[in-house]
């Protein structure tokens, strides 16, 4: 599978655990009964309205990860793949689920790391409204992908 599973210390911002709060936010929109598209989705809705919410925290996330991959003396806390481990365990519920085929579960979890680091990403280049626009359009990618059925907006 893409997530290493090598316990690292937490990415921590004055007294917030930043991967402990994505994870809460999105497990406030996951639940059981919805498929893997509309979990995908989901996240990238969470990942857009912490950018609408608050864009410097958010900033923040964006940056400290970079700069963890770039210097020796933060590189423990590159290990905080949040997205990474959210969507294994989408994926790996999906697969369990027969949603998708086992041969294909890697390849659907990097693909949806590159949607959510890239919207994540995009959140300090462009406009809020600019970045609606692109989540949605992720969105609906996502739902027309063979095997994925589409939901509603937000």
């Amino acid at each position: 599978m893409i997530v290493a599973s090598v316990p690292r210390r937490r990415l921590v911002a004055g007294d917030v655990d930043l991967p402990d709060l994505i994870r809460r936010a999105v497990g406030t929109v996951l639940v059981d009964d919805l498929d893997i598209p509309a979990k995908a989705q989901a996240v990238l809705g969470v990942i857009h309205r912490t950018l609408t919410k608050d864009p410097a925290q958010a900033l923040f996330m964006f940056v400290a990860r970079e700069e963890a991959r770039r210097h020796e003396e933060l590189a423990e806390t590159a290990g905080d793949r949040v997205f990474a481990g959210l969507f294994a365990e989408i994926v790996d519920e999906a697969v369990a689920a027969g949603e998708i085929d086992a041969a294909d579960a890697e390849a659907t979890c990097g693909a949806l790391m590159v949607i959510a680091l890239g919207l994540a990403g995009l959140g300090s280049d462009i406009t809020v409204a600019a970045h609606r626009t692109v989540t949605e359009g992720c969105k609906l990618l996502i739902a027309d992908t063979p095997g994925f059925t589409p939901v509603g907006p937000e």
